[in-house]
């Protein structure tokens, strides 16, 4: 069953909820407007603005990696590391869907704190593309890191998701336009896919990651 990313928020909250008392900038150091010129990868992206990665090849690779990427920010921006607000200028395309519209309201107006939520790509799918418009399945593992006591004490939680991003071909840059989640499949689900599920798809292969401090 699909569920949106609030409700994602929800049980991160839940499982971490002393973490919300301790919560306090860690760091003095934020995302700004400032482009990094340092990026070129082969299909994107070709920039970073506020810490958000931007600008993409006009194919297939150029989407996928668009997708990780914005699904990566989305979780950013979550944790206050960069602007909510930032993200939906630089990597939403017009006319958002309602489900991409509720998570960004999510995504915006975050406070820094001391915990930390990233994700990694295990699998990536495209079941539809086309030049304008693409469908990107990511399956991915998310790991947060909470302190729980003011002595160091940190609590960690890892879980399993497939988020869907539908993007849109916009000012030479693929956009997010659409927005689905799901909890799961955990590894020992997903040894034999469906014919119709996104792990059966053909999978995107060569893929790297960076940081963005």
């Amino acid at each position: 069953m699909l569920i949106g990313a609030a409700a994602l928020l929800v049980i991160i909250l839940l499982i971490f909820g002393v973490a919300a008392a301790c919560g306090g900038s860690g760091d003095d150091e934020s995302a700004t407007d400032v482009t990094s010129s340092g990026i070129g990868s082969a299909h994107g992206p070709a920039s970073i603005v506020a810490g958000i990665p931007a600008k993409y090849t006009h194919d297939k690779p150029g989407a996928a990696t668009a997708a990780v990427n914005f699904a990566q920010s989305v979780d950013q921006a979550r944790d206050g590391k960069v602007s909510g607000d930032k993200l939906k200028d630089i990597a939403v395309g017009p006319e958002p869907s309602e489900a991409l519209t509720q998570v960004l309201a999510v995504a915006s107006g975050r406070a820094e704190d001391r915990s930390v939520f990233n994700s990694a790509p295990a699998m990536v799918t495209v079941p539809n593309y086309t030049d304008d418009r693409a469908t990107v399945a990511v399956w991915s593992v998310g790991a947060s890191q909470a302190p729980v006591n003011d002595a160091g004490k940190v609590g960690v939680l890892t879980l399993w998701t497939t988020t869907t991003v539908t993007l849109g071909w916009f000012d030479n840059d693929w956009k997010a336009i659409d927005w689905q989640f799901q909890a799961g499949p955990n590894p020992e689900e997903a040894t034999f896919p469906e014919a119709d599920a996104a792990l059966s798809k053909t999978a995107m292969s060569g893929y790297y990651s960076f940081f963005v401090n």
